[in-house]
């Protein structure tokens, strides 16, 4: 029995490793999600679990926590005069900037409002091993897709007057040609698929029982884990592309606690935390404090101090009714902190670049719907669930609904 399960492990390890398809910085699961948690069967000393959840409607909330699209997360359009301010002189940009230095901002001159379809899907793989004394390790990586399509820019600029049309002729009239030409980022659709983030935990995870008229059980659980940056990258050089993970090394820890009320009302309170670690990377920058930060045309190396990301769950479910199926309802509130640059040298401000709203802190706030199916089986254990998720408030988000499935195996 045990060799047969050793070569279901080694199959389910070539899956995980290998069977992909990508996305991020999306409310999709980028770490595995305690509402999908299996139970722990001392005498399974396996688990594998598969996720998959799909965008039904992507969105973004911006600074004031309302309701736009994608391109407008932060701002609700490009002011492409500001865009062209804080280079040298003598630079491409620079000479640009110098053609239109008497071109004043009416409210409308240079203004571009951007639109696109943003669309992706993502699915994980988890694998568990028990150890003794209520301990297990765990790998979970998961996969995305995600494009961008339907991509427009309309010029709020009037014809008004000349400096309207000196603005549409040297500017906005091939703004995607001439964004392009002044510093290569690309602004046409795209599409990748890939893997996100891969991260290992270990886990104490113990059940206690009480033998009380109401309180049944008190389930408590203690982990710490490291994210390992395997996600595919931001590239800097396309229009809104998202990474498909946290982009650095991390460690995170969390807990929490689950409580048995009658045999059939379960709850819990659940807290995460994840600190990710400074690295050196390629950044798109602020050159200017009056800039838009959708498109940013100077790029520059520096240290990214990232934010602290953290997780909070809480939840009420009608547990085994009718022995088999549950009916869970939980609420998640996600923040991270604010991002730091350190910029390598003087060309640009250090100060300046750190004002951009792209790198302000930013929260979530979500329902999950989970309704599941347990199977006991004498050689394993067998869950499968249907889930809805329901952002409903944040700032500085990409959110969406979403719905998907979750199985689960103990063998």
């Amino acid at each position: 029995m045990l060799n047969t399960k050793l070569k279901i492990f080694s199959l389910i390890c070539i899956n995980l490793f290998f069977s992909a398809n990508a996305n991020f910085d999306l409310n999709l699961y980028k770490r595995y999600d305690v509402n999908f948690k299996p139970y722990r069967y001392d005498d399974k000393p396996f688990l594998y679990a598969f996720l998959f959840e799909h965008a039904l409607d992507i969105y973004a909330r911006n600074n004031d926590g309302d309701r736009k699209n994608v391109l407008q997360l932060w701002n609700d359009d490009i002011d492409g005069l500001a865009m062209l301010r804080g280079f040298k002189k003598d630079s491409k940009i620079g000479e640009l900037a110098t053609a239109l230095n008497l071109v004043n901002d009416v409210g409308t001159r240079g203004r571009v409002v951007p639109c696109g379809d943003l669309k992706a899907w993502g699915a994980s793989s988890y694998l568990r091993y028990n150890l003794p004394h209520d301990v297990f390790i765990s790998l979970f990586i998961p996969v995305y897709s995600m494009s961008l399509n339907r991509i427009s820019f309309k010029d709020e600029t009037q014809n008004l007057s000349f400096l309207d049309d000196l603005t549409k002729d040297d500017l906005t009239n091939e703004f995607r040609k001439n964004v392009q030409d002044l510093s290569g980022i690309y602004l046409g659709p795209w599409k990748r698929t890939g893997f996100g983030d891969l991260m290992g935990t270990i886990e104490w995870d113990r059940n206690f029982i009480q033998e009380k008229p109401i309180l049944k059980e008190v389930h408590l659980n203690g982990r710490l884990g490291v994210n390992f940056p395997t996600g595919l990258k931001l590239d800097e050089d396309k229009l809104f592309e998202i990474p498909f993970g946290y982009q650095f090394w991390g460690l995170y820890f969390g807990g929490g606690i689950d409580l048995l009320w009658w045999n059939c009302i379960k709850g819990g309170i659940d807290v995460e935390f994840l600190q990710l670690f400074s690295a050196a990377r390629c950044v798109r920058v602020k050159t200017d404090r009056t800039q838009t930060d959708l498109l940013l045309l100077a790029k520059t190396r520096a240290i990214v101090e990232p934010g602290f990301v953290s997780r909070y769950n809480l939840y009420l479910e009608a547990h085994k009714f009718n022995d088999i199926f549950n009916l869970r309802v939980a609420y998640q509130y996600y923040r991270k902190t604010k991002d730091r640059l350190w910029l390598f040298d003087n060309q640009y401000s250090n100060e300046i670049a750190n004002t951009s709203d792209a790198r302000r802190d930013s929260t979530l706030h979500q329902f999950l719907f989970i309704f599941g199916a347990e199977f006991d089986q004498e050689c394993y254990n067998t869950n499968f669930s249907l889930f809805y998720k329901l952002p409903f408030e944040g700032k500085r988000s990409l959110q969406t609904s979403t719905i998907g499935l979750n199985f689960y195996i103990n063998f």
